[in-house]
């Protein structure tokens, strides 16, 4: 008489339920909706004409579920997925559509063979969009055994590794907000699959840059979104959040390295400076490699790749610099008697008038002379002209700097050795093994402001995928 149904409990004795994904996408569950005749529909819209019933106020106390199974299977893949939850136990709360009081979930299981599964937390029985907050959490996951997913999303297999996945979902009025923590342990990538619509991940790169010591990966990957947009999917967001987080890692390796060893979000760990002509390395320089060697003992799956550098302009100038100091300097050491006495300004310019008269056109020294003039008197225009002797060393260590001779193999022999001098900080720091460290050819590199050679080091996966 009260249009009322109470049910105080229902105990489920090993049920059992199957879940079909067909090639099209769409369910088994799907089969069970039929459109209505249109007999039944013309009655039942001639009937509405009339007043109205209240609806059925429904309560069942408590659901209580021993020994239950269930079997899924997904043919909507690249190859057909199939797991199986067995062991089902737990309980739910009541249910009752005349409240808004969610209903509480308490169920555990085994997936496939050694898995764990647990769901917990509230779902609203009316609307789950409403008002739900569920906790599901698996433990001891086979990752071969979603390959299927992998391949369709991302285009690689998964050889091994196993995964514990806790994930929170709450929901309030159709707003999504679901935070998933993983931790996958002794992943190791399989083959690549060619399959239409995968992403092309740096997959590869981003386990490297995961992948702790002990074999183990965390990732926290927060998931929002609205389920009332019809194009909302949850498979689809969280691989998107998925995709984006690779994609982030990937594109900013040594943000994520620099993190490890404390490293100021400023601080460019991956950016390594030498002064033009140079290739030793300075002590802030020396620094920021040993915290990258700090890092990448922690990230032994991690590689690093190592361009020489030059700067053809600045660095050919420089060297120029660099070979007539050294020959002035070996004319000044093998003076001796009492020119080796004189005082060090007539020396040099004794050296650099030896080194003009080899190495310069004739005239030379005039010219550079004549350059150098300056007035005796310099408030006196009428005074006579003499020799201003620093500016005529000046032009003539000028001119003998443009004779020195710079060859590309000098330029390469260069961008060598700045390579060299990175690896070896990094090994001989005892936390790199060697064949982490890799050696790239050469590049063009521009001179910064500040009148440093700038070589930027490159991450990859230490297995080269």
């Amino acid at each position: 008489a009260e249009n009322r149904l109470d049910i105080s409990e229902v105990a489920l004795a090993a049920p059992y339920a199957r879940l079909l994904i067909d090639e099209d996408g769409s369910t088994n569950f799907q089969q069970l909706i039929f459109e209505q005749p249109e007999a039944a529909a013309a009655a039942e819209a001639e009937a509405g004409e009339a007043e109205p019933s209240e609806p059925l106020a429904a309560t069942l106390a408590k659901i209580t579920i021993a020994d239950g199974s269930a079997d899924f299977s997904d043919r909507n893949l690249p190859f057909a997925f199939a797991t199986e939850i067995t062991e089902l136990e737990g309980s739910i709360s009541t249910l009752a559509t005349a409240s808004s009081e969610p209903a509480q979930v308490d169920l555990q299981g085994r997936v496939a063979e050694y898995g764990l599964a647990e769901i917990s937390g509230s779902l609203s029985p009316a609307d789950p969009t409403l008002n739900s907050d569920l906790s599901v959490l698996f433990r001891n996951v086979e990752l071969p055994d979603l390959s299927a997913y992998t391949v369709k999303f991302a285009g690689r297999r998964i050889q091994d590794g196993r995964m514990d996945l806790d994930l929170r979902y709450r929901l309030d009025e159709g707003k999504l907000q679901g935070d998933n923590s993983v931790v996958i342990d002794r992943l190791t990538l399989g083959e690549k699959e060619d399959y239409p619509g995968a992403a092309n991940l740096p997959l590869g790169l981003a386990i490297a840059l995961l992948k702790k010591p002990d074999g183990t990966i965390d990732i926290d990957l927060p998931v929002t979104g609205d389920v009332d947009d019809p194009e909302f999917s949850i498979g689809g967001v969280v691989f998107r959040a998925f995709a984006n987080l690779v994609t982030k890692i990937a594109t900013a390796p040594f943000r994520l390295l620099g993190g490890l060893v404390g490293a100021g979000a400023d601080e460019q760990i991956d950016l390594v400076e030498f002064r033009a002509g140079e290739a030793e390395l300075t002590p802030p320089e020396q620094e920021k490699l040993a915290k990258l060697a700090e890092a990448l003992a922690m990230r032994p799956q991690l590689a690093i790749e190592v361009p020489g550098v030059v700067d053809a302009e600045a660095d050919t100038a420089a060297l120029r610099e660099q070979r007539l100091d050294a020959a002035v300097e070996e004319l000044l050491a093998a003076e001796t008697g009492g020119r080796a006495e004189d005082l060090l300004t007539v020396r040099q310019r004794r050296a650099l008038e030896e080194l003009a008269q080899a190495q310069l056109p004739e005239g030379a020294i005039e010219s550079a002379q004549a350059g150098a003039q300056r007035l005796e008197d310099p408030e006196n225009p009428d005074s006579r002209l003499v020799l201003d002797e620093p500016a005529y060393l000046a032009n003539l260590r000028g001119a003998l700097v443009d004779a020195q001779s710079v060859t590309e193999s000098d330029l390469a022999e260069l961008s060598t050795q700045r390579a060299n001098a990175i690896v070896a900080v990094l090994v001989e720091a005892g936390q790199v093994d060697a064949a982490r460290v890799r050696v790239l050819p050469g590049k063009e590199a521009e001179q910064t402001d500040g009148g440093w050679i700038p070589l930027k080091l490159e991450a990859q996966a230490a297995s080269g995928e």
